[in-house]
């Protein structure tokens, strides 16, 4: 993460709440006002798997394994030019990290924490570092500490308090914040985690079979589904989700994933089928 650019949380469909508006501050004449990141912790993330031997009759890997959730716990600057404007950033701040904020309960809270990671590798496509989400829940309102002493002295001269913020990324994978359309005859995955494509077709018709292919880290992937009605289908292989479609589960196979490194298309290759996958980092 870099402490020096913008850290933002979206608290609605639109907006921002930028947690380190003043990373480039480190002193003025003025009382400040605004928020400084000042540490980001990323807890361990446990690893499960299935390990019964019996689950192999009902299809499932006994290797088969995934990510659980990751804890990140952020202390935050808050400054005010006044006492009263201090509290009214603590305002915003709580409003933003409440379990359900206005415009996402679409999304049952989870919204992104978008941040640049600083890379070395990728200096020629993104010379100001990589610009990740997180998509995160919060896990409590923001924690932080009043004395006494803070309500005494010359209430104009500005006041600061860290704060302590705490959310839980269901997926502990950080992602680009653009995904990526495999079209053509390849294309990258610049990422070092695996991911799971959508795949979309633009216009069916009604009982059309559809294939989608692709290949990466020397493992290939076959889906292919069937249109229920006529209009555009879509599946999440990530979640499952289908849109107008079903899965023909005996004409499929692979796992699914799409391998940090190059990857090739195959398939219906047509502009309306299209292979989209966002770029993840561990």
């Amino acid at each position: 993460m870099d402490f020096n650019r913008p850290v933002k949380l979206k608290i609605d469909a639109t907006e921002y709440l930028d947690l380190n508006s003043l990373a480039n501050v480190r002193a003025g004449s003025d009382p400040l006002s605004g928020y400084k990141l000042e540490s980001a912790n990323y807890a361990a993330v446990q690893t499960a798997g299935y390990v019964d031997k019996a689950a192999l009759r009902d299809g499932v890997n006994v290797t088969e394994s995934y990510l659980g959730g990751r804890n990140i716990d952020m202390v935050v600057s808050v400054y005010g030019s006044t006492t009263g404007d201090f509290w009214d950033r603590i305002d915003a701040l709580s409003s933003a990290t409440q379990p359900m904020p206005q415009a996402f309960s679409a999304n049952y809270g989870i919204r992104p924490l978008r941040f640049y990671q600083p890379s070395w590798n990728l200096a020629a496509d993104f010379p100001d570092g990589v610009e990740l989400d997180m998509n995160v829940r919060p896990v409590s309102l923001p924690v932080y500490g009043v004395s006494r002493r803070n309500s005494i002295g010359k209430p104009k001269d500005g006041f600061s308090q860290p704060v302590q913020l705490r959310f839980l990324a269901p997926n502990p994978r950080k992602t680009l914040s653009a995904a990526r359309a495999l079209a053509s005859a390849y294309t990258t995955h610049r990422g070092s985690a695996t991911v799971y494509p959508l795949l979309t077709k633009a216009s069916c018709t009604a009982g059309q079979v559809v294939t989608f292919s692709w290949s990466s880290g020397g493992t290939s992937s076959t889906v292919v589904v069937t249109a229920i009605a006529a209009g555009a289908i879509a599946i999440d292989m990530e979640t499952m989700g289908q849109t107008n479609c079903r899965l023909n589960h005996t004409s499929t196979t692979g796992d699914f994933l799409v391998y940090p490194g190059t990857v090739t298309y195959g398939g219906t290759s047509t502009a309306s089928t299209i292979i989209t996958f966002t770029e993840a980092w561990l």
